[in-house]
């Protein structure tokens, strides 16, 4: 897959993490668009819980993305032959495009007291969509050749089942190259055979294997998109020392990944599927957990415990699951508040964790410089922060009940795994009570 020579916070014990971190990320295996996913999905989310804690809003809306991805999808769609896809992988060789659309909705339910403090119970409801496209040179593995197929429930199925990586290495070599030399290397017969060649001979709109011939790499597109729904109820609570959450919901889930070749791409491809996203639709139970406590006068420390999956509810009628199945994932975040008549200092350092990447990619830490008046009812906040990958520069600004703020995550590291790490735009506005 992608190859790199790998480079490789409120204190120094923290940025000497980061640096570490940078240096043991140097042995990883190659670039996977999936974990990828999953740490930018957490970056993007570590800006949403830097938010007060325990702040309900009516509605809060974001919106995430490199400013070429919108461009890159439209050349891969005007792409009409063979010489315009070799440019369309060219161009975009070696980069990764990001796009996230986040919007929520918050109903206020009477608060009430109860254990020493104050519970304020709200409605949520809310929508994710999220892409990741890597663009650049891929070992060609069963994975690979299954996603670089359009998604059909029964051929999938046959692949998934039966598909060796022996098999994929006769059709990188050029033994197998056609659908009809695929099914007799599964070893098929009679009708499924018939049904397997007919739906894949459709999937593909003719005869020919990708990667047929290609040799053991190839220039692919490689992207994933991921769509969920969320509806369910929030606890939130508060004392004098003590504040948390506990959030209790539905998750609808559906994604899907498609590789693309040159040849894909001249056949009229699309960089991002979406026609394809419903066909493992999941509904799980989850929770979520947050706690949090004032200590030393200014200093707060909080946990988080997300996507915690109690149950799957409903499967899709192929009994598809979600590539990417919910996963338990982990926060801890501290801060120290200086206040100075209207201007409020605080530097914070924190971490967050999950199966499909390092400990040290996770780690954060940065300053909130706090411009306010009227109680803070008005105020301009600024923000610097740095991780593993990006310096993340964040003006907000804050009227009343309204809240509108832009992100600014400019790379400090050139790439991960060969692949070049992009300057990420985002704007947030929210609605609160």
């Amino acid at each position: 897959m992608f190859k790199m020579k790998k480079k490789s916070i409120l204190t120094k014990a923290a940025l000497a993490t980061l640096m570490v971190g940078q240096v043991a990320y140097a042995a990883d295996a190659d670039y996977n668009v999936l974990d990828r996913f999953r740490l930018m999905e957490d970056k993007f989310q570590t800006q949403e819980f830097l938010r007060e804690p325990g702040h309900d809003f009516l509605i809060d809306m974001s919106v995430y993305s490199n400013t070429d991805i919108m461009e890159l999808a439209s050349d891969v769609s005007d792409a009409e032959d063979s010489t315009a896809a070799a440019e369309v992988l060219s161009e975009y060789a070696d980069t990764e495009q990001n796009l996230r659309v986040n919007v929520e909705v918050g109903v206020p339910l009477p608060s009430f007291n109860a254990f020493k403090g104050t519970i304020s119970p709200s409605v949520r409801l809310g929508v994710n969509v999220g892409s990741l496209i890597g663009i650049g040179e891929e070992d060609i593995e069963k994975d690979t050749l299954i996603a670089a197929i359009p998604a059909d429930a029964s051929a999938k199925t046959i692949l998934e089942d039966k598909l060796t990586q022996d098999i994929v290495n006769d059709v990188l070599a050029g033994t197998t190259t056609t659908v009809s030399d695929l099914a007799t290397a599964l070893g098929l017969s009679g009708s499924e055979r018939t049904q397997f060649e007919t739906e894949l001979t459709e999937a593909l709109g003719g005869t020919a294997i990708p990667f047929a011939g290609s040799g053991q790499t190839a220039a692919i597109i490689d992207a994933y998109v991921k769509a969920d729904v969320t509806a369910g109820l929030n606890f939130d609570y508060k004392n004098e020392n003590h504040f948390g959450g506990f959030s209790l919901y539905g998750l609808y889930r559906a994604d899907v990944r498609r590789v693309l070749d040159q040849d894909a791409i001249a056949g009229d491809g699309d960089a991002i599927d979406t026609e394809n996203l419903d066909q493992n639709m999941t509904l799980y139970a989850m929770a979520d957990i947050t706690y949090g406590f004032n200590w030393l006068t200014n200093f707060r420390t909080m946990f988080k415990i997300q996507d915690i999956a109690l149950a799957t509810i409903i499967e899709s009628d192929e009994g598809y699951l979600p590539i990417y199945e919910p996963e338990v994932g982990y926060r801890m975040h501290t801060d120290y508040s200086f206040d100075l008549s209207n201007l409020k200092l605080r530097p914070f350092v924190g971490f967050h964790m999950r199966d499909g990447y390092d400990f040290a990619d996770g780690v954060y830490a940065g300053t909130d410089v706090m411009l306010h008046v009227w109680k803070q009812r008005i105020a301009l906040t600024l923000r610097g922060m740095v991780d593993s990958e990006h310096l993340t520069l964040t003006p907000r600004f804050k009227l009343g009940f309204m809240d509108f703020m832009y992100s600014l995550k400019q790379p400090i590291t050139s790439e991960v795994k060969g692949v070049e790490i992009a300057t990420i735009h985002s704007v947030n506005f929210r609605l609160h009570f």
